[in-house]
């Protein structure tokens, strides 16, 4: 038997600690904006704060 384990981000402090989310492709976008993977509220985060891809098994920021 095969399991896949998906991975998540997981926010651990401010105003959306707890927020979850997984990344379901090779690619997952963060940051204020609704068109974001992750949305957050924090008024710190820009609106296209950062992007988590995955490329041969590898995870880039």
């Amino acid at each position: 038997m095969i399991v896949a384990h998906r991975q998540r981000v997981v926010v651990i402090s401010g105003p959306d600690r707890g927020l979850e989310r997984e990344i379901e492709s090779t690619r997952l976008s963060v940051g204020t904006s609704s068109k974001n993977d992750l949305v957050l509220t924090d008024k710190t985060v820009s609106r296209r704060h950062c992007e988590i891809s995955v490329r041969n098994d590898r995870y880039f920021l």
